[in-house]
């Protein structure tokens, strides 16, 4: 199953972060789950929908294969983690091009690997350090 995970230690703002949690520690966490599993991964899995490379068979039907492809249908969910999300592919239908897209497996063995998921997390990642940023400076206001 092709997954790919976007964790707090991913940010790139860590240190603005981490001093936020120290003044409302009691409060962060939930914060940044809250954002992260409402608003962060939904982004994050439109992005990615974005990135995925759209083929020309037009929705025709093969052995066992769907006949919608990823990017126009629900190919991907998010699992929850603590302060971070999995994006998997769907179980049903199987959408088996999407299983490993970093070494190209379910694809011709003449196409190079397609990184769409990590393009698709890379896009999204300042939007949600900010996001992050601005949900727990807005907490930190509401408690003076």
């Amino acid at each position: 199953m092709s997954w790919n995970k976007f964790e707090i230690k991913n940010l790139q703002s860590i240190d603005r972060i981490n001093k936020l949690i120290q003044k409302i520690p009691d409060l962060a966490e939930d914060i940044i789950n809250e954002y992260l599993w409402e608003e962060g991964a939904p982004l994050a899995i439109q992005s990615i929908k974005k990135e995925i490379p759209l083929g020309s068979r037009n929705k025709q039907r093969y052995k066992n294969q769907p006949k919608t492809h990823a990017k126009e249908s629900e190919s991907l969910v998010f699992q929850k983690i603590n302060l971070g999300f999995e994006i998997k592919n769907q179980k049903s239908p199987n959408f088996h091009y999407l299983v490993f897209p970093w070494k190209a497996v379910g694809n011709s063995y003449k196409n190079q690997p397609n990184d769409f998921m990590e393009r698709g997390i890379e896009k999204q990642i300042s939007t949600m350090n900010d996001e992050i940023i601005t949900k727990l400076t807005e907490e930190i206001q509401k408690n003076l």
